[in-house]
């Protein structure tokens, strides 16, 4: 798998978009008379409570679901914590199981192996920590799980809700009701 013109370019476009979330995030806040002041908060948790609270009335249950784990990705991206940002899109397994007593079997026996450690039986073993992957082994298994275009489609999401939001506070703002409805997008 070539990292320059697959992977990168992935996590780049992910990264991107969960960058481009918190900006859009902080200037519905600035633009916003009562949360100007914590806009440029250092902490973008600070701006997101604030502001999360202050449109709670324009916001449904999915609204909030969804702008909540585009914060965590973004959280997770933006300091690094790859692993966890795609255990949060991926929820990991109970732990990697590796089947024991495997030589010279049959690919149907193979099989009833597999099954039998799908529900809990068998002679299989959790691999120790030290055995796994690594960042480098998260970067692709991130690739090749498709989580990279998860996080996209995420953030792609959360940034529509700010759209409509800033929108939505742009309108109410205009005092003539039939210019408010004319600008309205139908």
């Amino acid at each position: 798998m070539d990292l320059d013109k697959i992977i990168y370019p992935q996590f780049e476009t992910a990264a991107g978009r969960s960058t481009l979330f918190e900006l859009k995030f902080r200037l519905l806040a600035n633009k916003t008379k009562e949360l100007s002041d914590v806009a440029e908060a250092f902490k973008f948790n600070d701006t997101f409570q604030r502001t999360m609270e202050f449109f709670k009335t324009n916001l449904s249950q999915q609204d909030i679901e969804t702008l909540e784990l585009a914060k965590k990705i973004r959280n997770k991206i933006v300091h690094g914590d790859f692993k966890a940002a795609f255990n949060i899109l991926k929820p990991a397994p109970s732990g990697a199981r590796v089947l024991q007593d495997i030589e010279n079997v049959s690919g149907e026996e193979l099989l009833g192996k597999l099954f039998e450690m799908a529900e809990g039986k068998g002679n299989s073993t959790t691999i120790p920590e030290a055995e796994k992957p690594g960042m480098f082994g998260w970067l692709l298994e991130a690739s090749m799980g498709n989580l990279f275009q998860k996080s996209i489609d995420l953030n792609n999401a959360a940034i529509t809700i700010v759209d409509r939001i800033a929108l939505d506070a742009a309108l109410e703002g205009i005092d003539d009701p039939k210019i408010r409805e004319r600008l309205r997008p139908k």
